[in-house]
C-alpha cells in the first residue's frame, strides 16, 4: 500500500500540472497548437486500418528484408508479433512516415492516392511527409509558454518545439534523451510523441559516440535506439 506521503505528493504533482496546463491552454499559440494536434491525430487515425492489417505490414517487412541488417529484421519481426503498449507509437512511426529510401510510407501512399478532400488534412500530410526524426537531447524548457529546446545529438542543430507536459515536468538539470519526430505545421513545431526516451546512461552515450549516422536509415536507427531505451528488454 502506498504511503500517505507518496499519495499526497502525487496528488500535489497532479494539481501542479493541471494548473500549469490550464494557464498554457489560454495562450493563443497553445490554442493553435492544440487544434493542430487534433488535426494530426485525426489524420493518423485514418491510417490505423493499414497499421492493423497484418498482411499489409508483412508485405512491408518483406521489402525491408533485403535492405536492413539481419539482426534488425529479426528484431522487427519479433517486435511486430509481441508489441506492448510502449511499442505502439514506435511501430506507427516506422510505417506511417518515411524512414527508409526503399520503403513507401503510408503518408506517401495517402498523398499519392489523394485520400483527403479536406485542405487542412492535405496540408497536414505534406507536413508529415516533410517531418524530421532524430535522437535529441533536451537542452532547456520554458514552462510558461510550453516550449522545449531539443538539440540533435548528431547534427547539433537545435529545435524549439511545443510540449506542454515536458515543459512543466522537466527540471532543466537532468540529462534526458528523446528519439522523436518533429512536424512543422503553420510555424508550430511539435513532436509526434514516440515512446523512446532515456537518461544519459552509458549505453546511449556509447551509441551516440560510435554511431555512423550517414550509413544508417531512420528505420534501423529507430529500432536500435528504442532497443537501448525501452524499459523492458526483449
Amino acid at each position: 500500500m502506498e504511503s500517505m506521503t507518496k499519495i499526497f505528493n502525487n496528488d500535489m504533482l497532479d494539481l501542479y500540472v493541471k494548473m500549469n496546463m490550464h494557464m498554457l491552454d489560454r495562450k493563443p499559440h497553445i490554442k493553435k497548437y492544440n487544434k493542430i494536434r487534433r488535426l494530426h491525430q485525426s489524420v493518423v487515425n485514418s491510417m490505423s486500418k493499414l497499421l492493423g492489417n497484418d498482411n499489409y505490414i508483412k508485405s512491408k517487412i518483406e521489402i525491408l528484408n533485403n535492405y536492413i541488417p539481419n539482426e534488425i529484421n529479426d528484431y522487427l519481426v519479433f517486435f511486430f508479433y509481441c508489441m506492448d503498449k510502449d511499442d505502439i507509437s514506435v511501430f506507427g512511426d516506422l510505417f506511417i512516415y518515411k524512414n527508409h529510401t526503399n520503403l513507401t510510407s503510408i503518408t506517401e501512399e495517402f498523398i499519392e492516392q489523394n485520400k483527403f478532400r479536406n485542405d487542412d488534412k492535405k496540408k497536414m500530410l505534406e507536413a508529415m511527409n516533410n517531418s524530421y526524426v532524430s535522437l535529441f537531447k533536451v537542452i532547456s524548457t520554458d514552462k510558461s509558454n510550453g516550449y522545449v529546446i531539443y538539440e540533435d545529438v548528431f547534427t547539433k542543430k537545435q529545435y524549439q518545439i511545443i510540449d506542454k507536459s515536458l515543459s512543466i515536468l522537466f527540471d532543466n538539470k537532468s540529462d534526458l534523451y528523446i528519439y522523436n519526430r518533429i512536424i512543422n505545421y503553420d510555424g508550430i513545431y511539435f513532436g509526434t510523441g514516440i515512446s523512446c526516451k532515456c537518461d544519459g546512461n552509458k549505453k546511449i552515450l556509447d551509441y551516440i559516440k560510435k554511431h555512423k549516422y550517414h550509413d544508417t536509415s531512420d528505420f534501423v536507427r529507430c529500432l536500435e535506439i528504442y532497443n537501448i531505451c525501452r524499459k523492458k528488454k526483449r
